[in-house]
């Protein structure tokens, strides 16, 4: 049994650091306003979330890193929209999104709207 955790321990370690590499508040923030509004610049992400664009910048370089949002240039502005590893879905009770790695890892989390 040793073996085969030693053998796992190394992909649960790069597991591990890309989970937290997405799932830090405001990236998760940033990924859920993606997946509602779709393409849109740090300006714009910002001012929806009443964030620093210096914060989400910083955020946005990390979801790039991890592959999970993308960039596109249009002239002198940067549009960041989600990468292919990256699901939303809207449902009537609430928003699910899905994180999936090249290596077949998958987190998915769901949020339901609270109701009064």
């Amino acid at each position: 049994m040793t073996e085969r955790f030693d053998q796992l321990a190394p992909d649960i370690d790069a597991v591990h650091r890309w989970a937290a590499a997405c799932l830090a508040p405001t990236r998760l923030e940033i990924l859920v306003d993606l997946g509602h509004h779709g393409e849109s610049s740090v300006g714009r992400i910002a001012a929806r979330l009443e964030l620093d664009r210096s914060a989400v910048s910083h955020a946005l370089a990390a979801l790039r890193e991890a592959d999970l949002v993308r960039v596109r240039t249009d002239g002198r502005r940067r549009l960041y929209h989600p990468g292919p590893d990256f699901g939303f879905e809207q449902t009537a009770e609430g928003f699910a999104i899905t994180l999936r790695r090249p290596d077949g890892y998958q987190i998915t989390l769901t949020r339901r709207s609270q109701r009064l």
